[in-house]
C-alpha cells in the first residue's frame, strides 16, 4: 500500500509584492502529496506554525516546507526514508546537516520525537532545537543529495519581521542552557 504524504507549509506574506511566493513553492511540489497544510496563523514563532501542521496532518509521511523554496530536483517521496529524519541539499550545497527549509520523517519517528519546543521568540534557533531533539531521542539524520531545494532568499522572514527587537541573543541563552555549548557549536558550523 502507498504510503500517504503530508506537505506542511508555515506561510509568512512578509513581502506584498511577492505574494507568488508560496504558489511557486506549492507548484513546484505539485502532484507529489496527498494532503496540503498551509498554516497561515498570525504567529512570530516558527515552532508553532510547524506545531500546528503536524498535529493536523493525517499522512505517513510528513515533510515541512519553508513556503519560500522550490524542488529543483528529485521528488517529496524521494525524502521518504524510514527510521532517519531527511533533509534535500539547498541550493546544490550541503549548508547543515539539518535545516528548516525542509525536512521529512515518517510518523513513527514523529510520535517519539514529538512537536518542535515553543519557547523561542520570532525565528532564530528553531530548527537547531528540533535537531538535537531528533538526535536526543535516538534518530539519525541524513542529507538526500538527489533532492535539491532552491531558496533564493533565506533569511527572508526574519528580515522582513525584524522589529528592532535583537531575539536572537536571547535566544542563543536558552539554546546553550538546553542544550550546551557542544550543541552550539555544531548547529553553528557551515558543512559544504
Amino acid at each position: 500500500m502507498r504510503k500517504k504524504i503530508s506537505l506542511i507549509i508555515p506561510y509568512y506574506e512578509v513581502d506584498p509584492e511577492k505574494r507568488d511566493v508560496l504558489a511557486k513553492c506549492v507548484n513546484s511540489m505539485a502532484g507529489q502529496y496527498d494532503e496540503l497544510i498551509v498554516v497561515d496563523e498570525k504567529a512570530d514563532n516558527l515552532s508553532y506554525k510547524i506545531n500546528k501542521g503536524l498535529r493536523r496532518a493525517k499522512g505517513d509521511w510528513l515533510i515541512v516546507c519553508n513556503d519560500d523554496i522550490e524542488l529543483e530536483k528529485g521528488t517529496l517521496r524521494d525524502l521518504c526514508v524510514k527510521k532517519v529524519v531527511t533533509c534535500p541539499l539547498v541550493n546544490g550545497n550541503l549548508l547543515k546537516l539539518f535545516h528548516g527549509h525542509m525536512f521529512c520523517m515518517n510518523r513513527l519517528v514523529y510520535a517519539e520525537v514529538g512537536p518542535m519546543f515553543e519557547g523561542y521568540k520570532k525565528f532564530y534557533f528553531d530548527d537547531s532545537d528540533y535537531w538535537m531533539q531528533i538526535e536526543a531521542k535516538g534518530f539519525g539524520i541524513q542529507t538526500i543529495s538527489k533532492v535539491n531545494i532552491k531558496h533564493e532568499h533565506p533569511g527572508r522572514t526574519i528580515h522582513k519581521l525584524n522589529t528592532g527587537v535583537n531575539v536572537e541573543d536571547e535566544n542563543r541563552e536558552i539554546f546553550l542552557k538546553r542544550w550546551g555549548d557542544q550543541a552550539y557549536r555544531r548547529v553553528t558550523t557551515i558543512y559544504s
